[in-house]
């Protein structure tokens, strides 16, 4: 898969942007605030319907515009795609795939899938457990519709009942809610648990190549109705579940601590709650790992992302770096580089070109980016 055109209008500090990139690495070079990273938020809004650092689509828009449309054209092994979307203020976002309008934002799902790296993912493993439920939740969306289906219901029915708990909620109005999420968030926990185990053994070997064999990396999917359901034996196995099963025992959980989500008015169970545990030579990362081994931890983890989506996709998702290489060390930039070059489209922002190699910068396809304006080199 590979990005041919891109064309923006009125789309964050771009008035117009109509630009052709080649396969390979594409470079976008230039100071600060110029636009690079913005580029990259337009190919990851076509391929979720959603800005990567959380923007509203209203806040899309460039100044004095009132609408903003992103559109793309791919090669992939099916053909040819064409991706649009468009957004008014006060209106939904309108979808177009090939022309044709698309109804439902689930309608972008699997028809583009994009990996990105960005300096905030190297504190993925400090931050909030909500960053690594992110990884997880948009690796299953670009592969599984199914999976983005359940995850927009489940959040749905949370609100809701979030809602009720923080009001004078009464037991059978909850209980209009339970249902609805149990099933759903019973699909979220074993796609994730599935997805975790497909990442862990090639995240593993990325990670000791990059500590030359000297630490083992493993991945833990950690939610506690897993634990219940495993007994004794621990963790349970997802292929081994009866759905039906751990929707049952879901709503008996939620049940059995209701008196404490009336007391601190919100949820306690249910996959919002997860989080995914890595640990380097059975230590947890989030405690005892250098700053040094958690971006090593990372990089490998980002690096199995894009073989997963390969391998569910049958061919090479897009990569996105944002401005990664000014803070990964030369060894580990040598590594992310030569593990994509030549294979994936790869689209790499930096404020300066000494910070690559310069192998790499020689064999780009360059392209300057000044106040809103791309020229290619």
């Amino acid at each position: 898969m590979r990005l041919t055109r891109l064309q923006l209008d009125s789309f964050r500090n771009y008035r117009e942007l109509d630009l052709a990139f080649g396969s390979g690495v594409n470079l976008l070079y230039g100071n600060n605030a110029e636009g690079k990273t913005n580029v990259l938020e337009a190919l990851f809004f076509l391929a979720t319907g959603r800005s990567h650092r959380g923007a509203r689509d209203q806040d899309l828009i460039n100044w004095g515009a009132e609408a903003f449309t992103v559109r793309g054209h791919f090669e992939k092994s099916t053909g040819q795609t064409t991706v649009e979307i468009a957004y008014r203020l006060g209106q939904r976002k309108a979808i177009k795939i090939n022309r044709k309008s698309e109804p439902k934002l689930s309608s972008l799902i699997g028809r583009l899938n994009v990996v990105l790296f960005a300096p905030e993912d190297l504190q993925l493993l400090k931050g909030s457990p909500a960053n690594r439920r992110r990884l997880v939740d948009i690796q299953n969306s670009q592969v599984s519709p199914p999976y983005f289906h359940h995850l927009q219901e489940y959040t749905r029915a949370l609100a809701q009942r979030n809602s009720l708990l923080r009001g004078p909620a009464a037991p059978a109005m909850l209980e209009i809610w339970d249902q609805p999420l149990a099933q759903h968030g019973t699909s979220l926990i074993i796609r994730r648990a599935r997805a975790v185990r497909e990442m862990e053994p090639r995240a593993a070997a990325f990670h000791a190549f990059l500590s030359d064999g000297r630490e083992e990396l493993s991945l833990l999917y950690q939610n506690s109705l897993l634990v219940k359901a495993g007994g004794p034996e621990g963790i349970a196995d997802p292929d081994r579940i009866d759905p039906q099963g751990l929707t049952a025992l879901f709503l008996e959980e939620l049940r059995r601590r209701r008196p404490e989500e009336l007391a601190r008015g919100a949820t306690v169970v249910g996959p919002h709650r997860d989080d995914l545990a890595v640990f380097i030579n059975g230590k947890d990362t989030r405690l005892y790992a250098s700053q040094g081994q958690q971006r090593t931890a990372v990089l490998a983890i980002k690096m199995a992302e894009l073989r997963v989506l390969a391998d569910a996709a049958g061919e090479n998702p897009i990569l996105l770096l944002d401005d990664v290489a000014s803070e990964l060390d030369a060894g580990r930039r040598r590594f992310l580089m030569d593990g994509v070059c030549g294979t994936v489209q790869t689209f790499v922002t930096t404020t300066g070109l000494e910070d690559l190699d310069a192998r790499w910068v020689e064999r780009a396809n360059r392209y300057r980016v000044k106040a809103g304006v791309v020229a290619r080199d």
